[in-house]
């Protein structure tokens, strides 16, 4: 039995539960701490264990080491997702945590299945959104009555400037939670954008990723 690692957002949890089934399967060869702390490249089974008591962090190179080990039964792209994971959950945000997310997002929308991929598309569109300060001002600009739904215009509403492939980006984002339509060259606020804003969206997985997409916000933003 392989646990599905797209059903988790936290690599703690994932390497607990990998654990405990391998203990419960394994007799007499059950998986150990001093195991799974060998399997990591950890001498001490305390690091590993206090690890996924969350006392203690997993460096990059140790999960690495675990993405790829058999006893994990990972794929190429289920170790890649296990790996940004890690690095999401790294304690200082930097460069490196922003790409965990996009990979994070990229995986689990690649791996919905046909019942999932709606809401995997509402998750991405939700996260998205919290990201970059012009999708803030822009979906501001609908509630106002003077609204054109005319890129050109719009773009001339936003200090700073946002760019082509910024306004498109914030455009499509917004028609993808439904607050935006196309009209021809143009577009338009849907019925729904009238009636309730995104914050009913409220997944598993977009509530997880909100902190930090919240403060990515706040670090592009130019204010």
């Amino acid at each position: 039995m392989q646990l599905p690692i797209y059903d988790y957002l936290s690599y703690r949890d994932f390497l607990q539960d990998v654990y405990n089934l391998k203990k419960e399967q394994g007799g007499r060869g059950a998986l150990t701490w001093k195991m799974f702390a060998d399997m990591a490249g950890y001498a001490s089974k305390a690091h590993i264990k206090s690890v996924c008591t969350g006392e203690r962090n997993i460096s990059m190179e140790a999960a690495e080491r675990l993405s790829r080990h058999p006893e994990m039964g990972l794929g190429r792209d289920e170790g890649r997702y296990f790996c940004a994971l890690v690095a999401f959950e790294h304690p200082r945000f930097n460069e490196d945590k922003a790409q965990a997310f996009e990979t994070i997002c990229a995986l689990r929308f690649k791996q919905a299945n046909a019942e999932m991929l709606e809401r995997a598309r509402m998750d991405q569109s939700y996260v998205e959104f919290w990201v970059h300060w012009y999708n803030h001002a822009i979906r501001a600009l609908m509630d106002s009555p003077r609204f054109k739904g005319d890129p050109a215009w719009i773009s001339k509403q936003l200090v700073p400037n946002a760019t082509k492939q910024e306004l498109r980006s914030a455009l499509e984002c917004l028609e993808g939670l439904g607050q935006l339509e196309r009209d021809g060259e143009e577009w338009r606020p849907t019925p729904q954008s009238r009636e309730a804003w995104i914050w009913g969206h409220e997944t598993e997985f977009a509530t997880a990723l909100q902190a930090f997409a919240i403060k990515s916000y706040h670090r592009s933003s130019p204010l």
